[in-house]
């Protein structure tokens, strides 16, 4: 059976390793507990889906084999009974492992208030890699926190010109119009005096 820990905490991908029965009538259904949109709080959710579809109930076949399957949950809030989760899993062979291989709505990780304020336009960025993060793709959040440092260099770059004036203004202008050419960092920060 997915667990909470599972539904709640396991990355998409990543084999989840335990024994289930060998048939979908007989895994139980599991509550959760997660922030539910609508309430704007942490909510009890329940499972409202079978793991097995309606088509096998309706030709009378519930006892359908669990290993090398794909099965939608759905959850709703029990609260407002309005807010749904849908996550959809993938039993391997011999329902040894499952793996979450999607997840509505999608994963999302809160940042600190005070950095993303600090941050502004680029708190997004900030937020995609905190993502990648927890999902343990560490080299696909390097690539977001990179873009942030881009981006503010070149903001700082542009800033520069003002406290220039006359030769140094101009000798300036034409070594920041070079930066503008090359994307990697360090050659920007080398290209200017």
């Amino acid at each position: 059976m997915p667990d909470r820990t599972f539904l709640i905490e396991y990355p998409l991908y990543r084999s989840f390793a335990f024994k289930g029965p060998s048939t979908l009538n007989q895994w139980p259904k599991v509550s959760i507990n997660m922030n539910c949109s609508v309430c704007r709080s942490s909510q009890t959710f329940n499972m409202t889906s079978e793991y097995y579809n309606e088509y096998l109930v309706a030709a009378g076949y519930i006892n359908y084999p669990a290993q090398n399957t794909t099965v939608q949950l759905r959850y709703r809030c029990e609260h407002c009974s309005d807010f749904e989760r849908v996550f959809v899993i993938r039993i391997n062979e011999g329902c040894q492992s499952i793996v979450k291989i999607g997840q509505y709505p999608a994963w999302d990780v809160k940042g600190d208030p005070g950095v993303e304020k600090l941050l502004g336009t680029h708190a997004s960025y900030f937020k995609r890699g905190l993502i990648c993060e927890s999902q343990g793709y560490g080299i696909g959040a390097f690539a977001y926190y990179r873009r942030i440092v881009e981006e503010i260099i070149d903001g700082l770059l542009d800033q520069v010109s003002d406290l220039l004036s006359g030769e140094e203004k101009i000798k300036y202008a034409e070594a920041l119009a070079r930066t503008k050419t090359t994307r990697v960092t360090s050659e920007k920060i080398d290209l200017v005096p």
